[in-house]
């Protein structure tokens, strides 16, 4: 037996051996297939351009055409995957880092990593954003980009385009239900544009930069610059044909391009009254009352002839060219005998007509308007509709024969009111009335304040009111607005808070209503509740139980996430004082219990209460020497203030007020924030940040590198932040505030408060009912 274990022990000796020196095994040995090197280098992309929580990211790596080779991906999110070339979806948006090992047969490995921004572009699908493809931040409302839109230009009732702010254009082609940024390249600030036909435009920068589109504005092509010397001054832009364009600014410049925009020639006209026909041809008269015609927009100019004696002239006559023959002068002749008379004033209107483009001239009767005993100190227009109209004293005229007969039409009380001609028949005044057979009838809709309209076909018409447009499609019985904004076309005030429940709810306040949205944003609705309250007192401790502060001192809560609000309490009821004696300057809660309010005294001080009960009693605390300060509750206990002084004070468990930090300079502090048990924040005038990571037991101040008011930060994890402020400010941070870059916002509205969902998906609201969205982080 002991012989046969000894056999045994140098068999298993000789096979080690064997093993060691490389035979008897099966990895590199004859036969075996050699183990795949590793490359030398290992890269992860994704197949397409970015990744989305929409849909599926498609993963590719170097490596992933070799063979002999095991693939281990981590996604991040602790899902995992062998797959050479995976897709994986992510359940929800923000930065992971992948990372895949690859081994061989020998368990040779290599390890690479890549961060994958996981956007959540749904959010702000189809919406204009501040930067290319859905990034940036993006217009929620009001639409389609915030209060400022301008200057919309529609072509047909589903083609048109509009000014969003000061630097992008955008394109409608379902009649202004959705709008595109049309991207003029590094334009700056746009003044102008103007489209001839559904593909022919031209835009023009407040520097006198040209651009010409030819394909309806999803390009752009740089033309000159006009030579203007005064840059700051109001801009027009007119463009007559393919090649005729003519610019001008309010400081009397005035320049003309026969190129189309490659090259402009300044216009110095000898005269001071003249006409242009829709097709660019120029009439014009001089002081000597000769008739002057130019075909290069006033660059050049021909004799036409002059005007009778019988048609004097002055410098506030009116003049109609109807096409490229006929022409219309009208003025007063004043018959005064000398500067200083003071005998009875009398003037008799008198009327010219050319049809042969301004050579000859016939003076016309004028029969049928009344004999004025004075002279008018401003002379009625001339519109060519359905003949020649005269508005004059409240009272309109027509003439079907050049000025030599003259008949009133109806009378809807015009008074002062100006008219502006639409088309062939249809006119319209300033309070909205419209007529679309030259006077006849009127529609019924007075009240709207009309300062330009137009006439697209025989049924639509587009006109702006207010600042505002709107469009009709039933020859102006009925009128929407142009932009899907709130209400009318009306905006909301500045909203203070906005907070975003777990049911995906969002709620913004404006101090009189709500608005609300159940989709993300995609699309609000406004809710109005109150005369006026705290703007900035929206918030909630739950998914259903929230406050806010109406009127000045009524506190409203809700226990079913917004859709009710009951009143509990009134600081002036509670005091036995009349209804809005004393002002909430502040709300804060800690809990669903727990919270925190601040009631104006004096103009430096605060009468501080604590409620355990949700709000429906209140019990005081200690003054705090200081208005409307901003508050922060820590915990049942523990409350922190900051405001106008640049300090921050904390009351506890003593009962005393006690100071935690002081600028050394001035500043105001006007938010508080918690981002986690220990870390801190407060935001406030001229760039202020504060930072406590123990508490809120110290303060240092950063360095934020702008001077605009802040007025809000969050964050989304311990990472991704934002910071909101003054003039449409935004600041972003990626390593938890340890530094700071700006993005562009696209506004420069006051943005006052900002919620985070993730660490991709963002609301900020702020002045004039503005709300922005990122489903990009803000990049």
């Amino acid at each position: 037996m002991r012989i046969a274990k000894t056999r045994i022990g140098l068999v298993s000796a000789l096979i080690l051996l064997l093993q060691a020196c490389g035979g008897g095994g099966s990895s590199g040995g004859a036969g075996s297939p050699a183990a795949t090197p590793l490359p030398t280098l290992l890269t992860i992309s994704l197949a397409g351009a970015e990744a989305d929580v929409a849909a599926p990211v498609q993963f590719e790596n170097s490596a992933a055409g070799l063979t002999g080779l095991r693939h281990e991906w981590n996604f991040g999110d602790g899902s995992s995957s062998t797959e050479a070339r995976p897709a994986h979806g992510f359940a929800k948006p923000g930065d992971y880092e992948v990372r895949l090992r690859i081994l061989n047969a020998r368990d040779e490995a290599k390890t690479v990593t890549l961060t994958v921004a996981v956007n959540n572009k749904a959010t702000v699908r189809d919406q204009i954003c501040s930067g290319a493809n859905q990034s940036g931040w993006c217009f929620q409302s009001p639409l389609p980009a915030g209060h400022i839109v301008t200057q919309p230009q529609l072509l047909t009732a589903q083609l048109g385009w509009a000014l969003a702010g000061d630097r992008r254009l955008i394109k409608t082609t379902d009649g202004g239900r959705s709008w595109k940024v049309q991207p003029i390249g590094s334009s700056g600030k746009l003044e102008r544009y103007v489209f001839t036909d559904a593909n022919l435009g031209w835009a023009l920068g407040t520097q006198g930069q040209v651009w010409r589109s030819t394909d309806g504005g999803q390009s752009w092509a740089a033309g000159a610059n006009v030579p203007f010397t005064q840059l700051e001054s109001d801009k027009t832009l007119e463009a007559f044909d393919t090649q005729l364009l003519r610019v001008g600014n309010a400081a009397g410049e005035r320049f003309a391009s026969l190129d189309g925009g490659a090259s402009w020639s300044r216009i110095s006209s000898p005269a001071y009254l003249s006409v242009t026909t829709a097709a660019g041809l120029v009439f014009a008269r001089t002081s000597e009352n000769n008739i002057l015609r130019s075909t290069d927009l006033g660059l050049s100019f021909s004799a036409q002839g002059s005007l009778p004696q019988e048609c004097p002239g002055d410098r506030t006559d009116s003049f109609l060219a109807d096409g490229e023959s006929t022409l219309l002068l009208s003025g007063w002749a004043d018959l005064i005998s000398g500067p200083y008379s003071h005998s009875p004033v009398t003037a008799s209107r008198w009327f010219c007509r050319s049809t042969d483009g301004g050579k000859t001239w016939r003076v016309a009767a004028g029969k049928g308007l009344p004999e004025r005993d004075h002279i008018r100190y401003w002379t009625p227009g001339l519109w060519s509709v359905e003949g020649v109209l005269w508005f004059d004293w409240g009272q309109l005229y027509r003439s079907t024969d050049g000025g030599e007969n003259w008949a009133p039409v109806s009378k809807p009380d015009l008074g002062s009111l100006t008219l502006t001609a639409l088309g062939a028949s249809a006119v319209m005044l300033t309070d909205g009335r419209m007529s679309v057979d030259a006077g006849q009838t009127w529609s019924a809709l007075p009240g709207r304040p009309v300062h330009s309209a137009k006439r697209l076909d025989a049924q639509t018409y587009q006109l702006m009111s207010s600042g505002r447009a709107y469009l009709s499609s039933n020859a102006g019985q009925i009128w929407t607005p142009l932009f899907e904004q709130l209400g009318d076309g009306q905006t909301l005030g500045s909203l203070g808070a906005i907070v975003s429940t777990p049911a995906n709810a969002l709620l913004a306040f404006n101090g009189a209503g709500l608005l609300q949205s159940f989709n993300a944003g995609q699309t609000w609705s406004s809710r109005a509740m109150f005369p006026f309250g705290n703007s900035a007192s929206l918030q909630f401790a739950s998914a259903t139980r929230g406050w806010l502060i109406a009127g000045y001192d009524e506190l409203f809560r809700t226990l079913d996430g917004g859709v009710s609000w009951s009143r509990i309490w009134s600081a002036s009821s509670a005091a036995g004082l009349p209804p809005f004696s004393l002002q909430v300057s502040a709300l804060q809660f800690f809990d669903e219990s727990n919270g925190w309010l601040a009631l104006q005294t004096s103009d430096f001080a605060s009468a501080i209460r604590q409620s355990r009960d949700g709000g429906q009693t209140w019990s005081a605390r200690p003054e705090l020497q200081l208005a409307e300060p901003a508050l922060l509750g820590l915990d049942a206990e523990t409350l922190l203030a900051g405001g106008r002084d640049g300090a921050i004070h904390v009351l506890g468990a003593s009962g005393e007020w006690k100071l935690r930090f002081r600028l050394s300079v001035g500043g105001a502090i006007k938010r508080l924030v918690r981002q986690d048990a220990q870390r801190l924040w407060a935001v406030g005038s001229e760039g202020l940040l504060l930072s406590s990571s123990d508490g809120g037991q110290s303060w240092s101040k950063q360095d934020t590198g702008v001077s605009t008011g802040l007025n809000d930060i969050r964050f989304a994890d311990d990472k991704h932040g934002w910071i909101v402020g003054n003039a449409g400010l935004v600041l972003a941070t990626l390593d938890g505030g340890k530094t700071w870059q700006r993005q562009e916002s696209a506004t420069s509205d006051d943005l006052l408060s900002l919620v985070a969902r993730d660490a991709k998906t963002v609301w900020i609201v702020g002045s004039w009912g503005t709300v922005l969205a990122t489903g990009t982080g803000g990049f």
